[in-house]
């Protein structure tokens, strides 16, 4: 009879001292993080491009001088269609955006002249 009560108290007694697991779903979203982009997970890769902001059909494209275009996460930043600019940021490991060569994610945006920009890129300096 003893040991018809003590098994079951093992097994409550073992039931109730496990350790939960830790949670493995994704970390929340930044609140500057768009959903059009994920972030990949290990360190950021930075590429920095430069062109004009066009309308794409799902999100916001880059298109640059050379023909290149790639798909854009803007999150909070206040450029839009027409604006040329300097892009720096990180290919996104998935996105629903379709268009380009993927999407980039916004590290830092400036606005440049395009016609300092072409200068520069042709080697004739800023006083062109």
């Amino acid at each position: 009879m003893r040991y018809a009560l003590a098994i079951p108290l093992l097994l409550i007694t073992a039931a109730c001292s496990e350790t939960s697991q830790p949670d493995a779903s994704p970390p929340p979203q930044e609140a500057g993080d768009s959903a059009s982009g994920t972030r990949p997970a290990d360190q950021p890769q930075f590429i920095t491009v430069e062109g004009r902001i066009g309308e794409g059909v799902e999100c916001p494209i880059l298109e640059t001088p050379d023909g290149d275009t790639y798909a854009l996460s803007l999150g909070d930043a206040d450029f839009g269609p027409g604006d040329y600019v300097r892009f720096t940021g990180e290919m996104a490991d998935a996105s629903f955006c379709m268009q380009g060569q993927g999407t980039l994610i916004a590290e830092r945006i400036e606005a440049i002249d395009p016609r300092r920009a072409t200068a520069i890129r042709r080697g004739l300096g800023a006083s062109s």
